[in-house]
Formats: structure tokens, C-alpha cells, sequence
């Protein structure tokens, strides 16, 4: 696979890496949307325009292929377009390793075991009882990060709901 389309599409947006599942078996477009909105449990819903729009770039970059399916086209994946799906998976499943590590306290920023007990980078304890940016409760010893002035460590520790105090003062026009 040439360096240009891997740069194009990866990492690749929700609504391709959906449209190449969709078409691991060859589909017509109305079926792709079916077939996208089944298995995202109804999360993403493709419109006619958006579809019609990347199929005819995916199948001009050679990505996904047209067959013929009971006098409908259908589309189907190619062997580019497979490799890039299967690049893509691969990258979204270490990125959700990596956050669910960072979330669940097992890795520190440097890459090291973060002990039991919560310490972290500053030696600090992590409190419990931290809530999300959308007010939820985040899982027990878990913190949100931010970063600091050159002259202070790179990183600190700050309490998700503190961060969420500050991103609402911060979009409310305060400081």
C-alpha cells in the first residue's frame, strides 16, 4: 500500500472505518446504512449524501471495489482497503488499551507501573470520589491531567471535577 493513501486515511474517521466494515461483504448503499446503524446500535446513522459521497472517494482511491448485486451496485472492500481497516483496529485497540490503563491506574505518563495506592508522577496520593467533565462518577482513584507552566514539572495532577470547574469558568468566558 502506497504512503500517500495510508496518510489520507489513517487515522480514519468513524464514518469510513464503519462503511469498510459494512462492506467486508458486498452491499448496496442502502444496506451499508442498515448494516452501520445495526451494529453501532443506532450511535451512527449514515445520510444518503455522506455515503454517496466517501464511497465515490473510497472506490476512487481504490479502497472498496463496485460489484454487481441483482442489477444494484453493491460495494465490497479490496485488499488496500482491508490492510487499511485492519491498520486502523489495530490502532484504535492500543489507543483504548492506553487509555483504559491511564483510567484504571496501572501506567503512569513515563510508562511505569503506577503502584497500588494510587501515586502517581508528583508522589501525591489519588483521592477517590473524582467526577467526569459530563458530571458522572469517573471508577474509583482516577484523575484528569493538566498541563503547566515551562518552569513547573510537565504534568500535575488535578481532580476531574476541578478540571471540569475549570473548562466551565474557561467557556463561560472567566478565568
Amino acid at each position: 500500500m502506497n504512503e500517500a493513501l495510508r496518510k489520507k486515511y489513517i487515522p480514519m474517521t468513524e464514518t469510513i472505518y464503519y462503511t469498510l466494515l459494512a462492506v467486508m461483504t458486498p452491499r448496496h448503499g442502502y444496506a451499508i446504512m442498515q448494516y452501520v446503524s445495526s451494529l453501532t446500535r443506532g450511535r451512527l446513522l449514515l445520510g444518503t449524501g455522506t455515503l454517496y459521497t466517501m464511497v465515490g472517494r473510497l472506490t476512487a482511491d481504490g479502497v472498496i471495489e463496485t460489484v454487481p448485486d441483482d442489477g444494484r451496485k453493491a460495494y465490497r472492500v479490496t485488499g488496500i482497503g482491508l490492510a487499511l481497516l485492519q491498520e486502523e483496529t489495530e490502532r484504535l485497540a492500543l489507543q483504548l488499551a492506553d487509555g483504559r490503563a491511564v483510567l484504571e491506574g496501572r501506567t503512569a505518563l513515563n510508562g511505569e507501573h503506577m503502584p497500588e495506592g494510587g501515586h502517581a508522577l508528583s508522589g501525591e496520593h489519588i483521592m477517590e470520589d473524582r467526577s467526569a467533565l459530563s458530571g458522572e462518577r469517573i471508577m474509583e482513584g482516577r484523575t484528569a491531567l493538566h498541563r503547566e507552566s515551562a518552569s513547573d514539572r510537565a504534568f500535575t495532577m488535578m481532580g476531574a471535577g476541578a478540571m471540569a470547574e475549570k473548562l466551565n469558568l474557561e467557556n463561560r468566558g472567566g478565568t
